[in-house]
C-alpha cells in the first residue's frame, strides 16, 4: 500500500468512527434519559474528527517531506511538526472549554480519540496479499 491509499484509508475511517460515535451519543441519551444536549456533543465529535484528518494529512506530508532530505533537516522538521501538531489539539480543546455552550468537550474528546483507534484498525483494511504492506 502506499502513502497516500494508507492515509485516505485512515481519512474514511476517522469519519466513520466519528459518525458512529455521534449515534451511539444520541442513542445513549435517549435510551437512558439522560438530559443532554446532543448537537454540542456531535459538533465536538465531528471538530475533533476534522482535527484528527489535518492531522493524517500533516502527517503524510511530513513523511514524504523527511524522506526527501538529509537527517538534520528532517528531524528538525519532524519536531516542529509535531508540537504543530500538538498545538493544533490544544487550541481545540481550549476552544471547546471556551464555548462550551457551543461545543461539548467530552465530544471533541471522543472525537480526537477516532484516530488512535483508527489506526488500530487499519490492519483489518490492509493488501490482501498476506505480505507486509509497503510504504
Amino acid at each position: 500500500m502506499t502513502l497516500a491509499n494508507i492515509s485516505k484509508k485512515m481519512i474514511v475511517v476517522i469519519c466513520v468512527l466519528a459518525i458512529v460515535a455521534s449515534i451511539v451519543g444520541v442513542v445513549v441519551s435517549v435510551v437512558f434519559e439522560i438530559e443532554f444536549n446532543v448537537i454540542p456533543f456531535i459538533i465536538g465529535v465531528f471538530l475533533g474528527a476534522a482535527v484528527n484528518v489535518i492531522k493524517v494529512v500533516m502527517i503524510r506530508r511530513v513523511v514524504k517531506r523527511a524522506t526527501d532530505v538529509e537527517k538534520p533537516v528532517s528531524v528538525a522538521y519532524i519536531q516542529v511538526q509535531f508540537f504543530l501538531r500538538f498545538f493544533l489539539v490544544l487550541i481545540v480543546l481550549i476552544a471547546a472549554v471556551i464555548f462550551d455552550n457551543f461545543i461539548n468537550i467530552f465530544g471533541v474528546a471522543i472525537g480526537i480519540f477516532t484516530m488512535p483507534i483508527a489506526g488500530y484498525m487499519m490492519p483489518l483494511f490492509g493488501s490482501k496479499g498476506g505480505g507486509e504492506s509497503e510504504l
